[in-house]
């Protein structure tokens, strides 16, 4: 489905003004000194929408990270920044810059309530923002938030799953051959986790060519296995983690199917008496070597980019009738980088207030354009996927998406292979951008 270009608003420079909309119009425009950006309404999209959305952005200014950025998680006051150097800077909302670890493995962090979470330099997870120190982790192996304040990780050799308690001490342990970066998710309430790694397909999109040949399920309460599903040789899930998706069914999923001939698909699995099975699925791309990353849902639709290292398209899964069904969106989009495991290019910006999507009964979108220097808007609604705005970026995009909404407004992040952070600020009654790239100590 063709779709109408985003409006694009460059990034402002270092000592320009913030732009500001003219409320009451159907067109606002808005100069910052020194380098002009524009900010128009959307069209064809609910009121409250994009159109209302973008506020301001500006220089913070503060010295660049030694490295490009891999990871940001926002904050209640501000979002922790992850650098190639190993080194977590946290960045608040008054502009001030502060280290708060160094020598950090791994590619990620992960916030549970208060606790940022991090592999420290002697492999063990530790909290950066207490004094919690728990057991040796795998360290590309995301740790999973769950019920009551407990986490599970896997475990250093890949052998088990850990649960642990708040303070991080280990609670309850499953042996278990997990997927060595793969990454524990809640759904309903268990874990789901890929398991029995295999290289029976070598495809090597994620980082290594080791895929994973079943998905486990295991209680949240105390690790015992409650379900699994195996693919049949030469098929493997070619990805680092499932997509909660209760549209399926009780503790449904979504998985990425792959097959040297085919390449890869969605398939839909669900708990029933019978156990851990396939409730839906949707054609493959048809062509081997051909890949797509899933990675959002809102529980009533999932999306994915097929194609991601070739431009898309977007595409969007709805569970209808006991069936997947696909709606693709032609617009020039990526979510993932050849070789990373970086698997969050793209983000679903979270919803205020408990509503579907960020502005209420819409999904918006946050996925790079494919040379990573601007990042695109997309509204979804009942009737298709548009893009609404184009944030260009100073440098090209190096970490994940995130976002985190600071009272009215939702603050995007964005992480860049020069060691900046640039920020958009959200608004639901103004739209003139500010973007905000912070250089980090």
């Amino acid at each position: 489905m063709p779709s109408r270009p985003p409006r694009t608003i460059p990034p402002a420079r270092r000592g320009g003004a913030p732009v500001r909309a003219r409320r009451g119009s159907d067109a606002a425009t808005g100069e910052a000194r020194g380098r002009g950006a524009r900010a128009c309404p959307g069209t064809g999209v609910p009121a409250g929408m994009l159109a209302a959305l973008l506020l301001a952005w500006a220089w913070l200014p503060a010295a660049r990270a030694a490295g490009p950025l891999l990871w940001v998680t926002p904050l209640a006051q501000g979002a922790a920044a992850l650098s190639s150097d190993g080194t977590v800077t946290l960045l608040e909302d008054d502009g001030s810059v502060t280290p708060l670890a160094h020598g950090v493995r791994g590619d990620s962090l992960r916030r549970c309530g208060d606790a940022l979470l991090a592999v420290d330099a002697d492999g063990n997870l530790r909290s950066l923002t207490g004094d919690a120190r728990g057991p040796a982790v795998s360290p590309h192996s995301r740790p999973a938030c769950l019920q009551g304040g407990t986490v599970a990780a896997v475990s250093s050799d890949a052998r088990s799953v850990l649960l642990l308690s708040p303070n991080l001490q280990v609670i309850a342990r499953q042996a278990l051959d997990a997927l060595p970066d793969g990454d524990p998710t809640p759904v309903g309430d268990a874990i789901a986790l890929l398991s029995e790694p295999t290289q029976r397909y070598r495809h090597g999109v994620l980082g290594d060519e080791i895929e994973a040949g079943a998905v486990t399920l295991l209680s949240q309460r105390d690790l015992h296995a409650v379900a699994a599903y195996r693919l049949a040789a030469p098929a493997v899930i070619e990805q680092r983690r499932v997509a909660a998706f209760p549209a399926a069914g009780r503790d449904g999923m979504l998985i990425t199917r792959s097959t040297p001939e085919r390449g890869a698909g969605v398939v839909a699995l669900a708990l029933t008496d019978a156990g851990l099975t396939v409730t839906a699925t949707a054609q493959p791309i048809g062509t081997g070597e051909r890949w797509l990353n899933l990675f959002a849902t809102d529980g009533a639709h999932a999306y994915a980019v097929r194609t991601p290292h070739l431009g898309g398209p977007l595409e969007r899964y709805t569970f209808v009738g006991g069936a997947l069904q696909v709606s693709r969106f032609a617009l020039d989009v990526t979510n993932h980088v050849l070789g990373s495991r970086n698997l969050d290019l793209g983000a679903l910006l979270p919803p205020r207030g408990g509503a579907t999507g960020a502005t209420g009964g819409v999904d918006v979108l946050a996925l790079p354009t494919p040379d990573l220097r601007s990042v695109q808007l997309v509204a979804c609604t009942l009737t298709g996927c548009e893009p609404e705005l184009e944030l260009s970026l100073h440098a090209p995009l190096s970490s994940n998406l995130a976002a985190r909404w600071r009272g009215a407004r939702l603050v995007l992040y964005a992480g860049e292979n020069d060691g900046n952070l640039q920020t958009f600020t959200l608004d639901a009654s103004l739209w003139t951008p500010s973007s905000a790239p912070m250089p980090m100590r």
